[in-house]
Parts: structure tokens; sequence; C-alpha cells
């Protein structure tokens, strides 16, 4: 899979579940309390692949229970 378009850097709002919020969100595809991050990172050259998009991202190790989404 390729864009359209050539990037160079990435940005990424994560919200990350707080330290003393559960587990499990108390609505259901609510995201709970969560602490906001922006992560951004920079790639070697730029890039339309996506692959190399996604492996830059999952390089950053966060847990999927930690993270929320908003629907």
């Amino acid at each position: 899979m390729t864009a359209k378009m050539t990037t160079k850097s990435i940005t990424l709002k994560l919200m990350i579940r707080s330290p003393d919020a559960p587990i499990e969100t108390p609505k259901y595809l609510g995201h709970g309390e969560c602490d906001v991050q922006n992560k951004s990172a920079s790639l070697d050259h730029p890039t339309t692949s996506a692959q190399v998009i996604a492996n830059k991202i999952r390089k950053q190790n966060y847990s999927a229970s930690t993270l929320r989404m908003r629907q």
C-alpha cells in the first residue's frame, strides 16, 4: 500500500490510560480517564510507504491495554 503524498515526519496524539484508571472503561467505546501525549518521529528520508510509517509507529512500544481510542 502506498500513499499519494510523501512524508518525512509522523506526529501522533496518544491517549494513554491514567495510572489510577481501570483497564475496562466505564462506558462502552469510551476512552475513560486518560493522559494525552503528543509524540513525533522523523524518518530518515521522505517516504510514501505505509509499511515504513507503520514500522516507525510500532517502535514506540506502547501496550495495547494502555492506549485508548476516541471513536
